[in-house]
């Protein structure tokens, strides 16, 4: 079954780890690839997870609320891929909580190695701008857990590493 990764509290909006969750990502035996889902609500990110994962491990429902809140993690059989399945842009279970949308897409996106925006319509430029208003949402000081992103970065340097330099051509 899928396990709380973030959560929120609805009352601050701060965002912060699910001590469980850390647990279960610590006793992985090796680093799996991170897939975030996001988009808005009621959009099917949920089942999208749990047919990558070919298993039922995220909660879906053919109701008006969403079933996920703040971020759930699923992992797969082999432990090689972990898909991060991201509460709905714009879900109304939101309300009250200002820059939410913006802080659970920053964070899934800093912790994903690879990131799906699922939508049930063809993405258009308003998608985009949305997209692009919430990234400058999240700032320094926002209550995104910067911390976590700086330590899964250090961790795993072999994917976030340089480019090495060009060699200039001899003639």
């Amino acid at each position: 079954m899928a396990f709380k990764l973030f959560d929120y509290n609805k009352e601050t909006g701060k965002l912060f780890m699910d001590p469980g969750g850390i647990q279960r990502l610590r006793g992985l035996s090796s680093a799996p690839r991170f897939v975030s889902i996001s988009g808005h609500s009621r959009e099917g990110k949920s089942t999208l997870g749990n047919f990558l994962l070919a298993s039922p491990v995220f909660e879906t429902s053919d109701m008006v609320e969403g079933c996920t809140r703040g971020i759930n993690c699923g992992i797969s059989v082999d432990g090689s891929l972990a898909i991060l399945d991201c509460e709905g842009l714009a879900d109304v279970d939101q309300s009250g909580v200002p820059g939410l949308d913006a802080k659970l897409l920053a964070t899934s996106l800093l912790c994903s190695d690879y990131s799906i925006f699922n939508a049930k319509k063809v993405l258009d430029e308003t998608h985009i701008q949305e997209i692009g208003e919430m990234a400058l949402e999240q700032r320094p000081g926002s209550g995104a857990p910067a911390d976590f992103t700086r330590r899964r970065l250090h961790r795993h340097p072999r994917r976030h590493r340089e480019a090495p330099p060009r060699r200039s051509e001899e003639r």
